[in-house]
């Protein structure tokens, strides 16, 4: 009998080598009942791993096919990671920095017209509103944020992952940038108190918010 965890990864298998996968398929592929397989969808439905459309083929009833999300992509061995630090690499030895500048400057300032964007979309006009949408956003980019506001009015972000590990390796301009986007989207000072490339468990940031726009 296949484990809990042992059967989920079958089922991911099952559907990154065949694109998509019905509930009947996946019965016939793994053999286990249609009450657990029906409880692994939904529950790496819920996680993010996976998403549903319906199919109708000839009269009968339509049926729902699974398919992996970006996420559910990413829990198979990728060599992307070592690629893009060959590539910064490649551009600083051979005095290309300039290029990268130019790069990773443009990335965020896309990113931050796109946070702006929602800011204005949101009718965002409390600290409350825009707390969220910038939660929202960082769960999005892969950053697992936590976000309060402390007892003395310090609004505390915590970032649970950096989802540009591999280039921080080569460069910390992400991570300054990443600071300066924070701060536009508040218009706040801001400091931040942990750092993931020291050791630290997350990227931590303290602002305080001097005005809403």
């Amino acid at each position: 009998m296949l484990k809990q965890s042992d059967s989920r990864r079958q089922l991911l298998k099952l559907i990154k080598k065949n694109g998509q996968l019905t509930l009947n398929q996946a019965i016939e592929e793994t053999g286990l009942s249609r009450t657990t397989l029906r409880e692994h969808f939904t529950n790496l439905e819920h996680e993010g791993y996976l998403k549903r459309h319906s199919k109708r083929e000839g009269r009968g009833r339509p049926e729902l096919v699974f398919k992996l999300t970006d996420s559910g992509h990413r829990l198979f061995p990728s060599s992307d990671g070592l690629l893009l630090r060959s590539l910064l690499n490649y551009l600083k030895t051979h005095k290309k920095e300039d290029y990268l500048d130019s790069f990773l400057n443009e990335y965020w300032n896309k990113k931050t017209e796109e946070a702006k964007h929602r800011l204005k979309s949101g009718q965002a006009e409390t600290i409350k509103d825009k707390i969220k949408i910038l939660q929202d956003y960082l769960e999005e980019q892969g950053f697992m944020p936590n976000i309060l506001v402390a007892d003395s009015g310090m609004l505390v972000i915590e970032e649970c992952n950096c989802p540009f590990t591999d280039t921080v390796k080569e460069t910390r301009l992400p991570c300054k940038l990443e600071s300066k986007f924070l701060q536009n989207f508040f218009a706040a000072t801001l400091d931040r108190v942990t750092y993931i490339p020291n050791g630290n468990h997350a990227c931590t940031y303290h602002l305080k918010i001097v005005e809403m726009k």
